[in-house]
């Protein structure tokens, strides 16, 4: 009896000593807040006061914090669990859009226990440097972003650390460096999120989301705008109804000003949620008058790459075709949907899926109906997710029982969101596998309860 009090006595003091966890069912109005708040216990300003050597491949760091911005573990020093060389994500970079076709190829070549993320590490011999000159490397952009820097801590390290209770210690959700050359930026974005977050009520969360992220679109630095189209764009999703006539001008206004293409993508998709008919309009206009004002060089342009043989100088073309006119090189691209060799034709779809206008929406779903590389069919699929096209649904559904392809399609479907997206959604997970279950519940919470 006497054990057994002092066993219960133990139980009620570490109970009541230990941190509340994050409220996993609090309805985040924010894309960061869903996608990085909602993962952690702990988000402080802190300095690696030291840092053990790994055993058995982990690391341990003392963190000493300077900051507490958002948590309730009162403690000035906390432990800090994690894997060397981890490509720990930058938090604020979590709020792009999946890139399908980056994630199924590096999955696909991992393990099928390398899904859990404490196991994606650095290849050997790899290290900051190396990640970035891969990341430079890459074609589709908005993959530039998503993977982190390998995190290697060594004392005296500054910054925000976002982090999970993991047992008596933490593990690392993401990471923004004090040396960030936009530290103090993403520093007081990251407060006024907050801010929104905490209030009680979601009708002042929404309205306070909406006018903190369209005043942000005003913003010099493409950072800033960049962080406020994509928050208003997930925004627009969930909460359409909050945006009246004038804030549909107001985006509108951005989008006609705008020049960086990452930016325009999210503030086209926000417009077309919020006033689709003025979003197609804007991307019409904009595709003819780009194409009119480039006519000359991309005719040259086609006609250099018509004469190149080899299929992989002629995809590496394409692509910089497409990143130097933008939606402007459409046409020629599509004309490539028909290359005979399947490099050219994923590259295409890639950039259409990044750059092309809205043109590009019928040559793509032919080309997917038609194609038979799985490569390639992965980029159409991604495009035809990216460009939510509506039309493309049954072409997806087809190719649901491709193996390969059943998970991208799955996210494309969730991307397109209309109500046949749906039902295609809850129709495939009769009698898939519990993965399969899993990422469907997820995709059809996530993309679609707001709109329900």
């Amino acid at each position: 009896m006497l054990v057994k009090r002092v066993l219960g006595i133990c139980l009620l003091v570490a109970v009541g000593t230990a941190p509340a966890r994050a409220e996993s069912g609090r309805a985040y109005v924010t894309e960061f807040g869903r996608r990085i708040l909602g993962r952690c216990d702990q988000v402080v300003a802190a300095k690696v006061s030291s840092v053990r050597l790994p055993f058995r491949g982990i690391s341990t760091a003392r963190l000493d914090v300077t900051e507490r911005l958002s948590g309730y573990d009162p403690s000035t020093s906390l432990l800090l669990m994690f894997i060397q060389d981890y490509r720990a994500p930058d938090a604020f970079a979590s709020t792009l859009e999946r890139g399908t076709v980056v994630y199924e190829r590096r999955r696909a070549k991992l393990r099928a226990e390398a899904d859990d993320p404490d196991r994606l590490r650095i290849k050997p011999g790899e290290g900051t440097g190396a990640v970035l000159r891969d990341r430079e490397k890459s074609s589709t952009p908005r993959s530039r972003g998503r993977e982190g820097l390998g995190v290697r801590f060594a004392k005296g390290e500054e910054g925000l650390f976002f982090l999970r209770r993991k047992g008596a210690s933490y593990q690392l959700v993401g990471f923004v460096p004090r040396r960030d050359v936009r530290y103090d930026r993403k520093l007081r974005r990251l407060k006024e999120i907050l801010r929104i977050e905490s209030k009680s009520l979601l009708e002042l969360r929404v309205e306070e989301a909406k006018s903190v992220f369209l005043h942000g679109l005003s913003s010099k630095d493409v950072w800033e705008r960049s962080n406020s189209a994509r928050e208003l764009r997930g925004l627009a999703r969930r909460y359409a109804e909050v945006f009246v006539k004038r804030d549909a001008q107001r985006l509108a206004q951005a989008l006609y000003r705008e020049v960086e293409p990452s930016i325009l993508a999210a503030l086209e998709g926000a417009v077309r949620v919020v006033d689709p008919k003025l979003a197609q309009l804007y991307a019409e206009e904009e595709e003819g008058r780009a194409r009119d004002r480039w006519a000359e060089q991309l005719k040259a342009e086609g006609e250099r790459i018509s004469r190149t043989k080899i299929a992989d100088v002629r995809a590496a073309d394409v692509v910089a075709v497409a990143n130097r006119y933008g939606r402007a090189a459409t046409q020629l691209l599509v004309r490539y949907l028909k290359d005979d060799a399947a490099i050219v034709r994923e590259r295409v779809a890639q950039a259409l899926a990044e750059r092309g206008g809205p043109s590009s929406k019928k040559p793509l779903r032919e080309a997917l109906a038609r194609e038979r590389d799985a490569n390639a069919a992965l980029a159409m699929v991604y495009a035809c997710g990216v460009k939510a096209d509506p039309e493309a649904v049954p072409i997806l559904v087809g190719r649901l029982r491709e193996a390969r392809l059943e998970r991208p399609v799955l996210h494309a479907l969730a991307r397109i969101g209309t109500p046949a997206a749906r039902v295609a959604l809850t129709r495939h997970r009769r009698g898939a596998p519990a993965a399969t279950v899993e990422l469907i519940d997820t995709l059809l919470r996530e993309e679609f309860a707001e709109r329900s």
